[in-house]
């Protein structure tokens, strides 16, 4: 120890000339603590004092969220992005804002994000995520023209009896798949019994959520062959389906759905007269000045409360009025002590245009979903009978894009990412050259 100390007292004086004093300065702002200053060792030296300049940080510390795994880094942008989702008004939004909500969150999940993970740090779950903005196309015009076809599209999807009893089987089976691992683990034939007749009357709804799905997914496949088909019009820059369905049940199996939608076509330029088996497109010059008029009729009765809302505002999907619902509900149960049933309800709408021309649109919603969008489905009497109040409807649309060769669109992974969900989504449709 003793040879250590001595050699540090040459190298020491080696380095220090006898004539200069030290004086060590903190940097600026910075204060040295009293019982470090009051245990330091002074050198007394006749020189002039030679201040040393404090040291300039040449790497500013890292943030904190740089040293956190990558695994916690993306659960706090998720979280982020729960929270500014929840911030959505899903009573008052339109279903434009509430789908690219939804598109959003789904992004962020899939590990989109604004800027890169690496680059922008973490939102806390309390503050709302950075904004990620949804791909825009930047070659098209200012001007479109909007037409409504002549002709809705009619698509019926339908199970077959092999259908039918495929669904059947798959759940029987994963019962008794379920009943047989149990049996092979415990050795016993209660427990399996038991699981098996608790399980027996969760069946029917599952059936009926099985079946519901794979005539939804019937539809869709179908809806997304028309709009492909559309699209490869000159001309087409976007194609929106207002959209009801009528599911006919055979007890829990959703056997048949009756889908009816209203195509308006977005375009750069004139579309042909004839549209195919759609009929004439129709133009309208302003949304903003048309207006939809929807009337609730039932047993040939019509109601005495009218729904009129501006076709720009139809479009946008805003939900139907607290109070045109509340009156919806008594003439439906007016209706209902007439003797109508409820397939025999429907939503019957009117496009008026700015001189007072009317054109009938024929039915937009029929059957159950009636009841559903007034505010008499399921869920909004079991929210009633616990005091809250009803959800609020709006009538289904979707919104899908056409890209052409030649567009502009975002480069990057995270682009690609975002474009491929959109045409799984059915929001992006590319059409080949």
């Amino acid at each position: 120890m003793k040879i250590r100390r001595g050699l540090a007292a040459v190298l020491l004086g080696i380095a220090v000339p006898a004539s200069a004093v030290v004086e060590a300065r903190p940097a600026a702002g910075v204060r040295p603590a009293p019982a470090l200053v009051a245990s330091a060792p002074t050198f007394a030296l006749r020189a002039a004092a030679v201040a040393l300049p404090a040291p300039e940080p040449l790497l500013s510390a890292p943030p904190a969220e740089a040293s956190l795994p990558p695994v916690q880094v993306r659960a706090a942008a998720l979280s982020g992005a729960l929270a500014e989702f929840a911030r959505t008004d899903l009573q008052e939004a339109s279903s434009v804002e509430v789908r690219d909500a939804g598109d959003i969150l789904m992004l962020r999940a899939l590990g989109a994000d604004a800027l890169g993970a690496a680059s922008v740090p973490a939102a806390p779950s309390d503050s709302p995520a950075p904004p990620l903005a949804l791909p825009q196309r930047v070659s098209r015009p200012a001007e479109h023209r909007i037409y409504l076809l002549s002709k809705p599209l009619h698509e019926k999807m339908h199970l077959g009896p092999l259908s039918i009893a495929f669904h059947l089987t798959w759940s029987i089976s994963l019962e008794v798949a379920q009943a047989l691992f149990i049996w092979k683990e415990t050795g016993s034939l209660i427990a399996p019994a038991t699981t098996f007749l608790l399980g027996l009357p969760w069946a029917p709804a599952s059936i009926m959520g099985r079946t519901s799905v794979d005539l939804g997914l019937r539809y869709w496949r179908r809806k997304l062959a028309v709009l492909r088909e559309l699209a490869r019009t000159p001309g087409v820059e976007r194609l929106r389906v207002l959209t009801t369905g009528d599911v006919e049940f055979l007890g829990p199996i959703a056997r048949r759905k009756d889908n009816t939608g209203l195509i308006f076509v977005e375009a750069s330029s004139e579309l042909p007269r004839e549209f195919g088996r759609f009929g004439t497109p129709i133009h309208i010059a302003d949304v903003d000045t048309h207006h939809v008029r929807m009337t609730l009729v039932g047993a040939q009765q019509r109601a005495e409360t009218d729904w009129t809302r501006s076709l720009s505002g139809m479009l946008e999907g805003w939900p139907i009025p607290q109070e045109t619902a509340a009156a919806w509900r008594e003439e439906h149960k007016r209706l209902r002590s007439a003797g109508a049933k409820t397939a025999h309800f429907r939503v019957e709408a009117v496009l008026v245009g700015p001189d007072g021309e009317s054109r009938p649109l024929g039915a937009i919603i029929h059957g159950p979903a009636v009841k559903t969008l007034i505010g008499l489905g399921i869920l909004d009497r079991v929210l009633s009978g616990l005091g809250r109040g009803r959800l609020s409807r709006r009538i289904s649309i979707s919104d899908t894009i056409i890209e052409r060769p030649g567009d502009l669109v975002e480069s990057g992974w995270q682009a690609s990412l975002r474009r491929a969900w959109r045409r799984i989504s059915g929001r992006l449709i590319v059409v080949k050259p």
